[in-house]
């Protein structure tokens, strides 16, 4: 078995043949008659392939995008698309194709979920300095009670509970259900009452130059974060595919945008059978505080509107916890690792990560909470 780059020409066509059975679910894939491109990318990104007799076995990849790290934004590529077929398991492949796609990236990051593949990156020296910090809002009392589980409901308590979770589940089914129930109608009161009142947010179909604009007013504001360039992300999070934008206008231009999504989960999960809306990104003037919390407020009401069950939010930034706390979001386990390859080490990303603001909008985090 040879493990090295993927060259051009036929051997492109047999990776693209081999990425199409693996990462669709069928062979036929729809695009748009015009398909945005990635703004960082230059040609074909550096791809890793494993081969045996003629046919790819294995497959890693890499996305160029860009990060701001310590005030400087640097070129640097996620990977994804990590798979190795069943019958070339159990030999070393996986580990073989990081090494090998490492060798041609400077800089370079990733998320990860499965703790055997985070091993497999920290086993070539890549550094994971923490997790993205995950929120939850239960915008559908009695019916999320109900789908709960001693199984299911793990998922959404410290380590330290989870030993009690039968006990927990038993004991507070119907009065947590009953609470949570009060108090969201209790807070809808006056909420809702500004709810028919002239709305600064406006649903765009792509991002524009007022997005770059808020991003070069704010960035210095952050250590470590990605990059939001409006035409990554309307490359990364089409709408013709579900991925949904809002930004905030007021008469001095943009204060704030948001990404986000709708899911119904029916994937036998932890969420299974709730529906959700998920907030993928945000971003907002870091002047004026009173923004966050208008934003946090009218995602709750879009999600209301909607008539979600949960509502779902990621990000370390200290002004968003305390905006998600004050409409009654409450912090779970998060499962989401982020790992970073810093090769010239100018700078420490542990360091830099708990000064950091990063959201399911990085990378590919939003891949799990991706429109269905």
């Amino acid at each position: 078995m040879e493990i090295r780059l993927c060259k051009e020409g036929t051997e492109r066509d047999l990776t693209d043949d081999f990425c199409r059975k693996v990462f669709t679910p069928s062979s036929i894939e729809e695009e748009s008659p015009i398909k945005a491109k990635n703004p960082y990318a230059k040609g074909d990104p550096p791809t890793a392939i494993a081969i045996h007799n003629g046919a790819i076995v294995g497959h890693q990849t890499t996305t160029p995008h860009a990060l701001w790290v310590n005030g400087e934004e640097r070129l640097a590529h996620w990977l994804s698309g990590l798979h190795v077929l069943p019958e070339a398991r159990g030999k070393g492949v996986a580990k073989q194709l990081v090494a090998c796609i490492t060798d041609e990236l400077t800089l370079a990051s990733s998320v990860f979920v499965i703790e055997a593949t985070l091993r497999i990156f920290k086993a070539n020296n890549w550094v994971t300095p923490g997790k993205i910090v995950e929120y939850m809002h239960i915008a559908n009392p009695k019916h999320f009670m109900s789908l709960m589980t001693v199984d299911r409901i793990e998922r959404f308590l410290s380590a330290n509970m989870r030993s009690t979770a039968d006990v927990i589940l038993r004991t507070l089914r119907k009065p947590a259900g009953l609470s949570m129930e009060c108090f969201n109608r209790f807070w809808g009161v006056p909420v809702r009452a500004k709810h028919g009142e002239s709305s600064p947010f406006v649903d765009v179909t792509d991002f524009g130059a007022d997005v770059d604009e808020l991003w070069d007013k704010t960035k210095e504001s952050f250590n470590l974060t990605h990059v939001r360039n409006a035409e990554y992300m309307n490359w990364q999070f089409p709408t013709s595919q579900g991925w949904r934008k809002i930004v905030y206008h007021t008469s001095t231009g943009i204060k704030a945008w948001m990404l986000y999504t709708i899911v119904t989960y029916n994937d036998g999960g932890p969420l299974d059978g709730l529906k959700a809306l998920n907030i993928i990104d945000a971003f907002w003037c870091s002047t004026e505080p009173d923004i966050v919390r208008n934003l946090i407020r009218h995602t709750l009401l879009r999600g209301y509107d909607e008539d979600v069950d949960i509502i779902m939010a990621s990000g370390s930034n200290s002004r968003l916890r305390k905006a998600l706390r004050a409409f009654a979001f409450f912090r779970i386990p998060s499962t989401v690792y982020v790992t970073f390859l810093n090769k010239n080490g100018s700078e420490d990303c542990t360091d830099l990560f708990s000064k950091s603001y990063i959201t399911r909008g990085y990378a590919d985090a939003a891949g799990g909470l991706a429109p269905q």
